[in-house]
């Protein structure tokens, strides 16, 4: 049973990547920061969009992400 708050397991400060930034720059941050997603925001700070590992990882090998679950081919 999922028992703790949202506040007890989540990252802050939330970090951040700016949309022109590129995605390797992007993997090592999250690498860096040991998160599996970073927010991604405009100039002024505003949240524009979420990049996560599965993002990443399908911006390189699109093949892997339309594999079904569970078969080899996606490893």
């Amino acid at each position: 049973m999922l028992t703790k708050l949202a506040s007890e397991i989540m990252t802050s400060p939330v970090v951040t990547i700016t949309p022109e930034k590129p995605v390797s720059g992007a993997a090592r941050l999250m690498l860096d920061k040991q998160v599996g997603s970073i927010a991604v925001v405009d100039a002024d700070g505003q949240y524009i969009g979420l990049l996560s590992e599965f993002e990443v990882h399908a911006s390189e090998n699109p093949s892997a992400v339309l594999a079904p679950f569970g078969s080899q081919d996606s490893w």
